[in-house]
């Protein structure tokens, strides 16, 4: 593209616009791409995109280190439980090298549950599932 034509289409793009070299900057915004609404959200600080939907909660086995059934730890939604250290809404029932049996106390339910490592259960199906939900 010759510098003549490049020179003609900026032209040509700033008389677009309305807006010319010597001209003073406008006070409102302009954009090609959002409305005056749209661009005032974005200016203000707005956020224009829908609010971030809370992932549904599950339960995720992500590990099972058992020695005996008074010394294991596992590793439950990224967070290390031991005998010693269980949070509230969980009772373990039983474990075993290879699973662990549970009650997951969850927005007013109690979910009796079997994991074994990299399983999930998702509280609305009630279903166990292979992998992290």
């Amino acid at each position: 593209m010759t510098l003549e034509r490049k020179t003609r289409l900026t032209l040509m793009a700033l008389k677009l616009l309305d807006v010319s070299a010597n001209a003073a900057p406008r006070e409102e915004s302009f954009s090609l791409f959002f409305s005056q609404q749209e661009l005032q959200k974005l200016l203000s600080g707005k956020e224009l995109v829908a609010p971030v939907i809370k992932k549904k909660a599950s339960l995720y086995l992500g590990a099972l280190f058992y020695q005996s059934p008074h010394e294991w730890t596992l590793w439950m939604n990224d967070n290390r439980i031991t005998p010693e250290q269980t949070p509230s809404f969980i009772c373990i029932q039983n474990i075993t090298p290879h699973t662990v049996t549970l009650t997951w106390i969850h927005e007013g339910h109690s979910h009796k549950i079997t994991l074994k490592p990299n399983q999930s259960y998702d509280p609305v199906t009630q279903e166990t599932r292979e992998g992290k939900l």
